[in-house]
């Protein structure tokens, strides 16, 4: 075999440069550049358009986004109903319809359905309605019997107390106050010439917002205690009693709160079912 001979070790070059031969002064360029294409009409004209939608686009009102979604919101519909249809309806559910939810219980409907049966033991139909958070709505075909449930509370499922209160208009189970409650009190030996219903809203003024005066108080079927119903609010202390001033005459007349809502009547505690 022959001689090997090695060959040299490659060496980088650097990029070649062109010299333009009419213009031996003029700057060397890269022969490694990309090469472009100067702009032909056509490509300006395009341009120039685009430029133009884009000026008219910034002046046009953009749609309304959303954070979450971050698609466009369109403008909210405004839908007008028939205000006798809704009167009519509303003014139903007021004579009809009580509103109510047993606090830290939700009970399914069969359960409750059984529960009404035992408890308010209904003359007619009730159609049961089951709302979001634990609400229910009980319409009533009877309003006699509507009436004597609302009367004759308050009412617990097993050691869970009801809220039951009158059907308003646009309820939102969202936005009720549970810390107002309705509560029946009774007044023990309430002198008769205090018996008269707006002598009886008068003594409500210092406890909560009137609701009514019990049937039996009204008619005086039974004399030892006058029965008023109100709106308190729980989360306060509740009182033991409430002067009653006329001339100068000063009444102290006793409260005895019949099963307080998730209180105990003497150290007005949490949890306490009388």
């Amino acid at each position: 075999m022959g001689d090997f001979t090695e060959p040299p070790p490659m060496t980088t070059q650097s990029p070649r440069t062109l010299i333009n031969p009419n213009n031996a002064s003029a700057h060397q360029v890269q022969t490694n550049q990309p090469h472009t294409d100067p702009p032909n009409e056509s490509q300006s004209t395009a341009k120039i358009a685009l430029d133009r939608q884009k000026k008219v686009g910034e002046n046009e009102e953009k749609p309304k986004m959303t954070s979450k979604t971050c698609k466009p919101v369109a403008e909210r519909p405004k839908i007008e109903l028939p205000s006798q249809r809704i009167n009519t309806q509303i003014q139903y559910m007021k004579d009809h319809a009580l509103i109510g939810k047993f606090i830290g219980f939700w009970p399914t409907e069969k359960a409750l359905q059984g529960w009404i049966a035992a408890k308010w033991k209904p003359k007619g139909n009730i159609n049961l309605k089951l709302r979001p958070k634990g609400f229910l709505t009980a319409i009533f075909n009877c309003i006699e019997d509507r009436n004597r449930v609302l009367d004759n509370g308050p009412y617990f499922f097993n050691a869970a107390g009801l809220y039951l209160r009158n059907w308003v208009e646009r309820f939102n189970p969202d936005k009720e106050d549970l810390s107002s409650a309705p509560v029946w009190i009774r007044l023990y030996c309430l002198p008769l010439e205090y018996w008269d219903e707006e002598t009886l809203k008068d003594i409500r003024n210092g406890l909560g917002d009137f609701i009514k005066v019990a049937e039996e108080t009204k008619n005086r079927r039974y004399t030892s205690y006058a029965r008023i119903y109100i709106y308190m609010h729980l989360n306060k202390a509740l009182s033991d009693s409430v002067s009653i001033y006329h001339d100068d005459f000063e009444w102290i007349q006793t409260l005895d709160y019949e099963h307080v809502p998730f209180r105990c009547r003497k150290c007005h505690a949490h949890q306490y079912y009388h």
